[in-house]
């Protein structure tokens, strides 16, 4: 590339037209800075040198060895790095052949489980779940609209990749608690037409999820608890119309119905923290019932309450 462009430049200045040699010159002069033809590169910054030796533990998805730069790479955050060396290159290297369709976060994973728990997924095959999660799990996939597969081949398909605690965490974050937590929840009757909102307009869209409600919405939002008050619908758009305001979650029980603090008043957002904060446990009355899911007892570290049987007949086969 750089020899073309000297071509052009000696080719040009040659030439009779001086003066749109000149202009050409400079023209191609400034658009390969942009291009790199000079091949000038911007030296690191000392907070990126920084940033950088923090991740300068580098394996390949195929064994945990240093690449050959084919692979795809891993890289393991000094920071956050709870298991020693050689434990990640081995539950790297067991992963790769039990599951080389799978791509896992070393950074996320060693928040949620120990070096313990790692060392027998390498020794087994499989997490450590105890018989609680396992009961956990069980009821949870009974109750699934999502599928009706047998729970124990099921269980033992997840429990090679999900570790005890990511496995709560997205039972739980499935439940009515969990989604107040990642959607918010709806305060009736505060819609500014109340009286009769979708007069003329149907409710399929409301009730399908394809259109939101016009009442205001508690939700956490970055860390932070707030309140989005509708002001209705944008006379030309029709664009739901917002307002911000942060919300003191003392307020909660008056605000969404069924809402309860089990202990004190806190802000439970804190729940979406990472690491995750387990120190705010609340309950959502759903169809009456005030209790607590199973998921987030354990979770919040409450005393568990009794499992319902499974019905007769529920597929506990090998599927």
């Amino acid at each position: 590339m750089n020899k073309i462009f000297l071509f052009i430049i000696v080719h040009i200045m040659f030439s009779n037209k001086l003066i749109w040699s000149l202009v050409i010159v400079c023209f191609l002069f400034i658009f390969s800075k942009y291009l790199g033809l000079f091949d000038r590169k911007e030296p690191f910054t000392d907070k990126e040198k920084e940033q950088l030796a923090e991740f300068n533990l580098v394996y390949s998805s195929n064994g945990g060895y240093q690449t050959d730069g084919i692979g795809p790479e891993i890289y393991v955050n000094k920071r956050v790095n709870k298991w020693s060396e050689p434990i990640i290159k081995e539950f790297i290297r067991v992963q790769a052949t039990q599951n080389p369709d799978v791509i896992f976060d070393m950074d996320m994973i060693q928040l949620q489980a120990t070096q313990k728990e790692a060392e027998e997924l390498i020794n087994t095959g499989m997490w450590p779940w105890s018989k609680r999660t396992q009961d956990i799990y069980t009821d949870a996939i009974s109750r699934s609209t999502m599928t009706k597969k047998g729970s124990l081949k099921s269980m033992n398909d997840d429990r090679t990749i999900y570790s005890e605690k990511s496995i709560l965490q997205m039972i739980a974050f499935n439940e009515i608690e969990g989604l107040f937590l990642l959607r918010g929840s709806y305060i009736d009757g505060t819609s500014p037409s109340a009286a009769d909102p979708y007069s003329g307009r149907g409710t399929y869209g409301i009730n399908s999820g394809l259109i939101s409600k016009d009442d205001d919405l508690i939700q956490c939002n970055r860390g932070k608890l707030e309140r989005l008050h509708s002001l209705g619908s944008d006379g030309i758009t029709g664009a739901h119309v917002n307002k911000v305001s942060e919300v003191d979650y003392n307020q909660l029980p008056n605000l969404i119905k069924g809402f309860k603090f089990i202990k004190q008043p806190c802000d439970p957002c804190v729940a979406l923290n990472s690491p995750a904060n387990y120190t705010c446990p609340f309950s959502i009355e759903k169809k009456g019932n005030p209790s607590i899911s199973f998921a987030w007892e354990q979770l919040w570290g409450l005393p568990a309450s009794p499992i319902p049987e499974l019905p007769p007949g529920f597929p506990f086969w090998m599927n």
